[in-house]
């Protein structure tokens, strides 16, 4: 799997980018993961919302989803801290890009019908990260609550 992960990261280092779109669909993806993880309930239901978010939010290709997940969670168990997929995120995403992925992980967090602190804490420090402005992480929050209703 560390193979897999270092293979991954060397085909996007030779990118003529600063950020290949694959690096940053991995940073989105993991972010995505990580709320996904941050509790121990609807691991199934928060999946399914976390690659169909992919899939249509993101414009991953259906037939990269699966693999782009794999890594995903690979590289947040060995991550130590958001940082290297927030960095990436700040490097290349406009401010609503950035809003945008906020809402996508409070609707990971409510994917199973209830919000557990540790998602939201970890959604808040995640936003706090990306620089988005409270209001728009509280507007972020009821626009993906009402969305799941």
């Amino acid at each position: 799997m560390i193979k897999a992960i270092q293979q991954f990261f060397e085909q996007s280092l030779t990118s003529t980018s600063p950020h290949s779109e694959d690096e940053l669909n991995l940073a989105t993806a993991a972010l995505l993961v990580e709320v996904m993880v941050a509790d121990d309930h609807g691991g199934e239901l928060e999946r399914a919302q976390l690659i169909k978010l992919l899939e249509k939010e993101f414009a991953v290709d259906v037939d990269h989803v699966e693999e782009l997940l794999t890594h995903a969670e690979a590289s947040v168990k060995e991550s130590n801290d958001l940082y290297q997929f927030t960095r990436q995120i700040n490097d290349n995403f406009q401010y609503p890009e950035k809003t945008h992925l906020i809402e996508a992980l409070w609707r990971i967090a409510y994917a199973d019908g209830r919000l557990d602190k540790y998602e939201e804490y970890t959604i808040r420090k995640i936003s706090e990260l990306l620089y988005v402005h409270h209001n728009d992480f509280i507007k972020a929050k009821i626009t993906a609550r009402s969305s799941n209703d």
